[in-house]
């Protein structure tokens, strides 16, 4: 085999093998488990006093992913799907038991974990590859990320970990995960009453007393905006009643102008008659004082004689 020919074929042969990156990412993806070995073993900056972690399945985007973009500031560690993990699980499934302010300890010890997956495909996660002993579902709370936003219970992997993080008392630590999405203080003041209710309970059953609180006063909120008129007044028609009042003021003003000229024009009519009676008796007296001058005036007798 000539040097050209050698040189072609193992070209072609390694072109055949080797596989890229992206594409070694996507198989992974597809196949429905994703070992992040550069994620894993990068350095954690710890802003908790225990450990953050999460399984990561590839069925988010990767630009819209919240997970991703922690690991991408070293505030979460990404394991292989067959990790072993004692602390406390938020798996996507309400069969577990409700978190409370008494897993404080637990977590705290142990640490706090999520899956991060996609709501519209968590059956296909085969959770028991996961290796885990304690796991916790949220109580009711409103997503405000922008996939999901207004949807109860579908939480974000920021979301539940601040939410987890607030319930058990790591206030401070919740809004500094939150602080990295411009849109993570709106969980905040969506579910402000709820999560400062939670964290204030001593069991269960109160927490499940400020849910029900808080779902019998939003039900009356609805039905107060219900009770509302359908069709409120709109701009146009206060303008057209603005407009109206203007024409009737108008309306008023005009006829106060024609009230008064017409009282002016009386008063002017009555001044004209009353100067014209004034000349009619000066006229008079004239005419009176003449007839007088000529009664008072002496005769004269023409005399015929010479």
């Amino acid at each position: 085999m000539s040097s050209k020919n050698k040189n072609k074929f193992f070209n072609n042969r390694r072109k055949r093998n080797v596989i890229s990156k992206a594409e070694r990412y996507r198989m992974e993806r597809d196949s429905g488990i994703l070992e992040n070995e550069d994620l894993e073993e990068a350095p954690i900056k710890q802003h908790v006093p225990f450990p953050v972690v999460m399984w990561d399945y590839g069925q988010c985007d990767s630009k819209k992913c919240s997970g991703r973009k922690l690991a991408k500031h070293n505030l979460i560690k990404v394991l292989r799907s067959n990790t072993n993990f004692k602390g406390l699980v938020l798996p996507p499934s309400p069969n577990a038991e409700v978190l409370t302010p008494q897993d404080k300890d637990f977590i705290q010890e142990q640490g706090l974990a999520v899956v991060d997956c996609s709501w519209a495909r968590f059956e296909e996660i085969p959770l028991g590859h996961i290796k885990f002993k304690n796991s916790r579902t949220l109580p009711f709370l409103v997503a405000a990320n922008p996939i999901n936003y207004g949807h109860p219970y579908k939480l974000s992997c920021v979301e539940a970990i601040a939410a987890a993080l607030y319930i058990t008392g790591f206030k401070e630590e919740a809004e500094f995960y939150l602080g990295k999405f411009s849109w993570g203080h709106s969980f905040l003041s969506l579910n402000e009453e709820l999560l400062e209710g939670y964290s204030a309970c001593a069991n269960l059953d109160e927490m499940k007393q400020v849910e029900e609180d808080f779902m019998e006063e939003a039900r009356k909120e609805r039905q107060r905006q219900l009770d509302k008129p359908v069709f409120p007044p709109s701009e146009s028609s206060e303008y057209e009643t603005d407009e109206e009042a203007e024409a009737q003021s108008s309306s008023k003003n005009a006829k106060d102008d024609e009230q008064v000229e017409a009282s002016t024009k009386t008063e002017e009519a009555d001044s004209v008659e009353k100067e014209n009676l004034t000349d009619e008796k000066n006229e008079s007296a004239i005419d009176d004082s003449s007839i007088n001058e000529e009664q008072n005036q002496p005769t004269t007798t023409k005399n015929d004689d010479v």
